[in-house]
């Protein structure tokens, strides 16, 4: 910015000016008036009500005036990020614009990238572009989301911000101290760093060129990482999992077996709510799966199971752990997610809904699946036949439920891999399930 626009005066200062430099004489010329000979006594009257009122309002315009013109001018601050307005219509606009490609060459050239700031530029631009949508590409602030849609090449970045801050002709013309390293899907938002309260440290906002508006997202590049997510629909699911993820489920699991000299079973319950499911059948086979919905509370439900597994007990059924395999996480994991699907995360399960029993079904066909797997271990024809038995009961509960969707499957698929895989079968890039699922 050239030196002779800093030292013009606004336009409420020069009209101070010459309020203050009029109105002094023409105060006392008032006064004058109104003490001539020839002049009438009411006119005389309001002449001198004038020059007192204007006397001390040109004084005071006066003494303002003087002030202003011995205070010294603020210097602009390095901490501030607006540096420089430029007007489309400015005289100045060319010369203004060589200060600021020569001010902003000089600070990308000197400016210090924050830690982890290079590394995520090389990771968010993968040699398969695809990989790109499948990254945690948005960042969270007040429960609105943010998503970057392209995020600027490393040896690029420096030159397209020259390019951005200095030749376009939009609001980002406006400011110095920032480094724009990503945008959005709509073209008209800028991710950038904002060096002016920190050279070392900056803060991460969005410049919102439609809006003319600026928002922060986090008071340093640590900070919006760990705010990033996958997308919309991921951030506001995980909340609803996280809810879900405290709610009793499950509750009194209880796994059973009984053996003599001709019975080998297992028999596992557990009341979801208001209704509760049953899983029995012969050791080493999948068994069967019974579910029941009750009107009762959640407390009646509990006590109907308690005196079931009681009446077991005097059978002679002995308690036991269930399997316990880190396998199995990915089945805890898909339980929550069903879960998610039926639940207000506001209001809970409204009741009469026999999903939670379902779900945890699944989960106890699951480890049933896992365990024969184990027990068959390297022989691949009766761990293939469980697989089916498993499948089978998946389908017929999709039928009633449909509770399996794509993410689902892909889990589902997943663990049954593993399992197998746990049980010395190889099935490394297939999916044994794919001609005898129906979900």
């Amino acid at each position: 910015m050239n030196k002779n626009s800093e030292k013009k005066q606004s336009p409420a200062v020069t009209a101070l000016t010459l309020f203050a430099i009029l109105s002094l004489p023409g105060s006392l010329l008032l006064f004058m008036l109104s003490t001539a000979n020839d002049v009438e006594r009411e006119l005389s009257r309001i002449l001198m009500a004038f020059a007192f009122v204007l006397l001390p309002l040109s004084l005071i315009a006066l003494g303002v005036v003087i002030f202003l013109a011995r205070k010294k001018p603020r210097k602009k601050s390095v901490d501030d990020t607006i540096r420089i307005t430029i007007e489309f219509d400015d005289p100045d606009y060319d010369a203004k614009i060589k200060e600021l490609e020569k001010y902003t060459k000089t600070f990308l050239n000197n400016l210090k990238y924050p830690a982890g700031f290079e590394e995520f530029l090389k990771r968010y631009n993968p040699t398969d572009p695809g990989d790109f949508w499948k990254m945690k590409r948005c960042a969270v602030m007040d429960d609105t989301v943010h998503e970057m849609a392209e995020v600027f090449k490393p040896t690029e970045i420096k030159e397209l911000n020259l390019e951005l801050l200095v030749t376009s002709d939009d609001y980002m013309t406006q400011f110095r101290n920032i480094l724009l390293f990503a945008n959005d899907p709509s073209g008209h938002c800028y991710f950038f760093l904002d060096y002016g309260k920190n050279s070392e440290s900056p803060m991460v906002k969005i410049l919102d060129n439609e809006l003319d508006e600026i928002i922060l997202l986090a008071n340093n590049f640590d900070e919006f990482l760990s705010k990033l997510t996958y997308d919309e629909d991921h951030y506001f699911d995980q909340m609803a999992i996280d809810k879900v993820a405290g709610l009793p489920f499950e509750k009194d699991l209880t796994h059973l077996t009984y053996t003599d000299g001709t019975s080998d079973k297992f028999w596992t319950i557990s009341s979801c709510f208001d209704s509760y499911f049953v899983h029995y059948g012969r050791n080493g086979t999948m068994g069967r799966i019974e579910v029941k919905l009750l009107t009762h509370e959640p407390e009646e439900v509990a006590k109907q199971v308690a005196k079931s597994v009681k009446e077991k007990l005097a059978k002679g059924y002995k308690s036991v752990e269930p399997t316990s395999h880190p396998t199995l996480k990915i089945i805890d994991e898909l339980a929550i997610m069903m879960l998610n699907m039926s639940i207000d995360i506001d209001t809970g399960f409204d009741g009469g809904d026999e999903t939670p029993s379902y779900v945890a079904a699944i989960k106890s066909l699951a480890r049933q699946f896992l365990t024969v797997c184990l027990q068959n271990k390297g022989n691949e024809s009766k761990i293939y036949s469980h697989m089916k038995s498993f499948v089978e009961h998946l389908n017929k509960i999709q039928e009633d439920m449909d509770l399996i969707e794509t993410d689902e499957r892909e889990m589902l698929s997943e663990f049954i891999n593993q399992s197998m895989t746990a049980g010395g079968v190889d099935v490394t890039g297939e999916d044994p399930t794919e001609d005898i699922r129906n979900w």
